[in-house]
């Protein structure tokens, strides 16, 4: 393959001790694959591997382009719920091989030809082009959120998710800049309301209060064992307490 070599020809016919050409050839196989690697980390996440937000704001303008023929392009904010702890239980390096997953999981839930970037910490945006109406990228972002709700097997062990995601859809007036601010603002809004306290928050915390009510009546009416579980010591084999 000639594309490995860089040929140089030096012309040395006046010199009697030559009389000809000399082809000085140089295998560059390994300069190329490291300026390729060099340009593709500049528009992807070193971790994931997607596009990121340079790529992704390229291939956003590209997108408002060709709408006027093509048809609107919708933008998906996501934004993961719950993600500090895993890093806090299992590590960091779970939390990126968390991070892999979420983006594998979230290329295999969106359409081919739609993009998906990571644009910093636990961060995705997905661009979905050629859209006929608004409803089509709310339903995607309900298909997102189904998909990230379902648990991750990692190596450290079994972790579980959600996301906050904030749709936003393109009209005339729309430019890469207002559709991520725009769909950035939704996002916020969910991960707000949610803390603030959301129906599916309000459910966990009424469950736990029921929890803690019925756990309190069963001490009471003595339906309830303890099983301790005793510490041994490896040197001497003696009892050295419970857990």
């Amino acid at each position: 393959d000639t594309r490995r070599f860089r040929f140089v020809v030096v012309d040395l016919r006046d010199d009697p001790g030559v009389a000809g050409y000399v082809v000085t050839a140089s295998d560059v196989s390994e300069l190329r694959s490291a300026r390729h690697e060099l340009d593709r980390l500049e528009t992807h996440d070193a971790l994931t591997g997607l596009p990121n937000r340079i790529a992704l704001n390229t291939a956003i303008g590209d997108a408002l382009v060709r709408r006027m023929v093509l048809g609107e392009v919708g933008l998906l904010f996501v934004d993961l719920d719950r993600f500090k702890p895993v890093n806090d239980l299992f590590g960091h390096d779970a939390g990126d091989e968390l991070l892999i997953a979420v983006g594998d999981r979230l290329s295999a839930t969106v359409r081919l030809g739609d993009t998906v970037a990571r644009i910093g910490g636990d961060e995705f945006v997905v661009l979905a082009p050629n859209l006929p109406a608004r409803a089509a990228i709310e339903e995607l972002g309900r298909r997102v959120e189904q998909a990230i709700a379902e648990p991750f097997v990692l190596r450290g062990g079994v972790a579980q998710v959600s996301a906050s995601v904030g749709v936003s859809f393109s009209d005339g007036t729309s430019t890469v800049s207002s559709l991520l601010a725009e769909a950035d603002q939704a996002m916020f809004q969910i991960k707000t309301a949610r803390r603030n306290g959301s129906v599916a928050r309000t459910r966990r915390w009424t469950e736990r209060r029921e929890l803690a009510a019925v756990l309190r009546g069963a001490i009471e009416r003595d339906e309830m064992k303890a099983y301790l579980q005793p510490v041994i010591s490896v040197d001497d084999g003696r009892l050295r307490g419970f857990e």
